[in-house]
């Protein structure tokens, strides 16, 4: 059987939809009908915060704003992830099928190396935005070395990426379908 190289533009549309699997005309189809609504919701949320924004400005200092308009973009681009991730659950494109039971454990194989991968991910980039703001701080005293091996950081951090991968790992083992 012959596979077909996808393209850089299929790569990151399956990436960003978390479709699993070929991309046939079906599913092209639907993450079509999906990106239509979520520019919709998209569009609505912007001009909604715009006309808020227009209006707070004529009573609101100018740095409020712009810390106001930094979190409705921040909170407007995880609505339309979480509506993403919804629609594409819903119609079970995110789903993986195993056809055996040595297909269901290489499946559950990669599911625990793409959690590993999250967990480094989850904790060395993070560490390394934190630490450039702490050099960048006025008012952080510690030196190179201690902001690296800051053992409050790397637990805090540590945490956190630990439950990011293992949610990870939950999450991609319930889309397996046997």
């Amino acid at each position: 059987m012959n596979k077909q190289k996808e393209s850089l533009y299929i790569k990151i549309i399956k990436h960003v939809y978390g479709i699993q699997g070929y991309f046939d005309e079906y599913k092209k189809q639907e993450v079509n009908r999906i990106g239509n609504n979520a520019f919709l919701i998209l569009f609505s949320l912007f001009w909604i915060e715009l006309l808020a924004t227009s209006f707070a400005s004529l009573r609101v200092d100018s740095d409020l704003i712009l810390e106001i308009l930094i979190c409705s973009n921040l909170l407007i681009f995880f609505v339309i992830l979480w509506y993403l991730a919804i629609a594409v659950s819903r119609l079970n494109l995110d789903q993986v099928e195993a056809y055996d039971d040595n297909d269901f454990h290489l499946k559950l194989k990669i599911a625990k190396k793409k959690a590993i991968f999250t967990f480094f991910l989850d904790f060395i980039i993070p560490r390394i935005f934190f630490f450039i703001f702490d050099l960048l701080d006025k008012d952080n005293e510690l030196s190179i070395w201690q902001n690296i091996i800051s053992p409050k950081e790397n637990i805090v951090w540590g945490i956190g990426a630990i439950f990011m991968g293992f949610t990870t790992y939950l999450i991609l083992k319930s889309r397996i379908k046997k």
